[in-house]
């Protein structure tokens, strides 16, 4: 992390990628294989953007809007297979949020980033059953300084 953060005094364009991130990963290679701490980390670093995509084309739009991106960038991505929740043609913007689900009887928000953006969809799905609640999701896909 220290030639990170030297490299962004020297406003150096350096792209990384980190997988095997957080806890519902579950360590399929090990506990010591799994990233907790990668975006924390990547705060520290002035002016770094931080992309945590959810789905195969949030990642490929990651991908494209990192290389287009100045600066130093830090892809977070998972392991497990996620559920494609975007369409192909979907538009992300650097600094922006996307809206999962939404309907006028909305209740409940949650804001969520990356493979929990998918799975706080499905465990609120068992909660609107029980309680009769609606909920809007929010995905967190980019954090921009």
């Amino acid at each position: 992390m220290d030639q990170l953060q030297m490299a962004a005094i020297s406003q150096a364009n350096i792209k990384c990628c980190g997988s095997h991130c957080g806890v519902f990963n579950r360590g399929e290679d090990g506990p010591s294989q799994m990233g907790l701490e990668d975006i924390a980390l990547f705060r520290t670093i002035p002016g770094s953007t931080i992309f945590y995509p959810s789905d195969a084309v949030s990642t490929e739009r990651a991908v494209e809007l990192s290389a287009n991106t100045k600066g130093i960038c830090y892809i977070r991505t998972s392991r497990p297979e996620t559920a494609i929740i975007y369409e192909n043609t979907e538009k992300f913007e650097v600094g922006k949020a996307k809206v999962v689900k939404k309907s006028d009887e909305d209740r409940v928000l949650i804001i969520a980033a990356g493979i929990i953006s998918t799975r706080s969809s499905e465990s609120v799905g068992i909660t609107s059953i029980r309680e009769n609640l609606s909920e809007g999701s929010r995905s967190l896909y980019n954090q921009a300084d």
